[in-house]
């Protein structure tokens, strides 16, 4: 567990020197996008087109977290789990919703 200069925590994978939530990626709201499909419709270009749609920073999920702390003046106590966990609770919601018999 490493704790950055804003006082988020992290973890480090030990295997590589990627660090967890530190990977940057475009973010857009889905209202941005279903915004962007409506007006697009008028457009004969955008006709089976493919674009890419994003946000104007490229941010990671750590940085957007310390936009939340700093607008709302107060620190997030961030959690982590690991893929292997997000599968096994998965698997348990799975097997508890089958074993469910109808009403």
């Amino acid at each position: 567990m490493v704790e950055s200069s804003s006082g988020i925590r992290c973890c480090e994978c030990q295997s590589s020197d990627i660090r967890i939530g530190a990977n940057r990626i475009s973010w857009i709201s889905y209202h941005d996008v279903a915004t962007f499909a409506a007006l697009s419709l008028d457009h004969a270009e955008a006709r089976n087109a493919t674009m890419k749609l994003g946000g104007p920073d490229a941010l990671s999920p750590l940085e957007v977290i310390q936009i939340f702390e700093r607008r709302q003046g107060r620190k997030y106590d961030v959690q982590f789990v690991s893929e292997e966990s997000l599968r096994a609770q998965k698997s348990a919601r799975l097997i508890r919703s089958n074993s469910r018999s109808p009403p």
